[in-house]
């Protein structure tokens, strides 16, 4: 490892320890309840948000939906699985 790769690797700190270790098991994306923005989330933004706070939208935080939660059902359609009706 370079000197400056490790530089980065150790000032991402226990955020990016935090992210490192729940990203591959967790996922998902984060999702704004009032418009239905989503957002991808990558490690790097997992450890960012663990670090500064998570996004907001509509003067809420975004609600993050996990793989699991996806995988289940219990997160809102993409919007390409809704129906014309909204449903």
């Amino acid at each position: 490892m370079s000197d400056y790769s490790e530089i980065i690797a150790r000032a991402r700190g226990i955020h990016g320890a935090l992210a490192d270790d729940l990203f591959d098991e967790f996922r998902g994306f984060l999702h704004c309840r009032v418009c239905d923005r989503r957002e991808g989330l990558t490690r790097d933004a997992m450890a960012r948000y663990f670090k500064v706070g998570w996004p907001k939208c509509h003067d809420g935080t975004m609600t993050w939906w996990t793989r699991n939660q996806i995988a289940n059902g219990d997160a809102p359609p993409s919007p390409q699985e809704t129906t014309e009706d909204g449903q």
